[in-house]
């Protein structure tokens, strides 16, 4: 069973990611990936887009920044990879 304040998250997590890859990465194909054990969970995203800089992307947006909150506030870890044309 995962706490309600780790499930709200992982939704507006997903929720936001996947506006995030709908709206700025031209992705064809979009996957969220859900993993849920005893006391761990682990949301992944991938997508088929055009990739950013995500060094010169701070502070353009609060996407990226309100998800890393999101799960700091929960002691969790947060992790992008991207990089131009991926």
């Amino acid at each position: 069973m995962v706490p309600l304040a780790v499930e709200t998250a992982l939704y507006r997590v997903g929720q936001e990611a996947l506006a995030n890859a709908v709206k700025h990465s031209n992705a064809r194909r979009i996957e969220l990936r859900l993993e849920v054990k005893p006391g761990y969970a682990a949301l992944s995203v991938f997508d088929d887009g055009r990739g950013f800089d995500l060094p010169t992307s701070r502070g353009l947006g609060l996407g990226l920044l309100s998800m890393r909150e999101r799960v700091a506030l929960l002691d969790g870890q947060f992790n992008v990879v991207t990089e131009p044309g991926e």
